[in-house]
């Protein structure tokens, strides 16, 4: 407001320009005085955002000298929402004030962790997610669960005081690649995030049922009543204690070796804990903000309980939505999409890069999905 004030004055030329050129002089002295940080109390430690940096930047150079294509590498669990600008590697994870309001949307609509108008967060998603969408190293950060060798394979490990194993996505696509026009079609509304990433693929080559629910074995409520868990889908919780230590416990199971996929959305509901192997291995979720997250793999056998922690509800009822899924098919599935994407109609291996975008376009029986416009 005082820069367009001056600049007003300026245009009416109602004063000399030395008279203008010592106030814009002296505003720009205020501001340098007013805006450096040694005017500032910061109330948070700097040694958590740069105590990693000596084996991010290892991590991100071995990528960088390994590999000099267009791809995203992403981090398993960020410590920033700008990991990426903090360690100078392409990824998905945005908080900026520049980022498109309408792809936030669509990257919270797929699962992502974010505030659907300028922020996503990656955490450890689905092989359609990472494959769809370019992603193709991994970094695993100590605090998240195991990479499945099924889908990753371990390339490298960053040293230093933060050993950080990297992993490379055996199944990713460039980022631009040929795909059916249907995906003009692609609902992607917010909901159920696994149907939103069927549909996504679903649309693009025709394959459906990439995500099976598990199957659900029981339902214990604690200080509060709880229907029934049985299938995906909002069930509602009553006569809620406070403060007495309320949970839901939903145990539930694969019906196939391999990953599991879960997802639950509440806006009373803040925290969730999961335990399997006889409650042996466990994991805590923050759902104040939700998000898709790998729980790792799974034997079919295997039962795992998600504990629906109560505490810090404040009234006597609330409601969750919960979408627990497996991929069905084996992880060399995925390697037949990425060969799909990658053939000509004549059958001759074709890499889509950028390049071919104009070219692309101009086909009127294909369109070229981009994962970031």
């Amino acid at each position: 407001m005082v820069w367009t004030l001056v600049l007003l004055v300026i245009k009416k030329e109602n004063f000399s320009k030395f008279v203008i050129g010592i106030t814009i002089a002296c505003m720009t002295f205020c501001e340098v005085i007013v805006t450096d940080s040694k005017s500032y109390l910061f109330t948070q430690e700097q040694t958590p955002y740069v105590e990693k940096m000596d084996t991010m930047s290892e991590a991100v150079n071995y990528l960088k000298e390994k590999d000099n294509g267009f791809y995203r590498t992403e981090l398993t669990y960020l410590n920033t929402r700008m990991d990426p600008c903090l360690y100078n590697y392409n990824g998905m994870s945005t908080f900026s004030s520049m980022a498109y309001e309408s792809y936030s949307q669509t990257q919270y609509s797929l699962g992502m962790f974010g505030n659907r108008i300028n922020s996503y967060t990656y955490n450890t998603q689905t092989p359609v997610y990472n494959m769809m969408y370019g992603i193709k190293y991994l970094i695993k950060d100590s605090s998240s669960l195991d990479l499945s060798n099924d889908y990753y394979k371990k390339i490298y490990t960053a040293s230093g005081k933060f050993q950080m194993p990297i992993y490379e996505n055996k199944y990713t696509l460039p980022v631009a690649f040929v795909t059916s026009k249907a995906v003009e079609n692609w609902d992607n509304s917010e909901g159920n995030p696994f149907d939103v990433q069927e549909d996504l693929i679903d649309k693009s080559t025709g394959v459906s049922n990439v995500f099976v629910p598990v199957d659900y074995v029981s339902t214990d409520s604690y200080n509060a009543d709880c229907e029934e868990v049985t299938q995906n889908g909002t069930y509602f919780v009553d006569s809620i204690e406070e403060n007495t230590g309320g949970s839901i416990d939903i145990t539930f199971k694969s019906v196939k070796n391999g990953n599991v996929y879960i997802y639950i959305d509440s806006s009373e509901i803040e925290n969730v804990n999961y335990y399997w192997n006889e409650e042996i291995n466990t994991t805590y979720q923050s759902i104040t903000e939700p998000y898709i997250l790998d729980l790792g793999k799974h034997n079919a056998s295997d039962e795992i309980k998600a504990s629906i922690d109560l505490n810090g509800v404040t009234s006597s009822s609330a409601s969750f939505a919960l979408y627990f899924y497996f991929p069905p098919f084996s992880a060399s599935f995925y390697g037949l999409f990425v060969c799909l994407f990658s053939l000509r109609r004549d059958g001759s291996l074709r890499r889509v890069r950028l390049s071919y975008i104009d070219h692309c376009q101009q086909r009127k029986d294909e369109s070229l999905y981009k994962s970031r416009e």
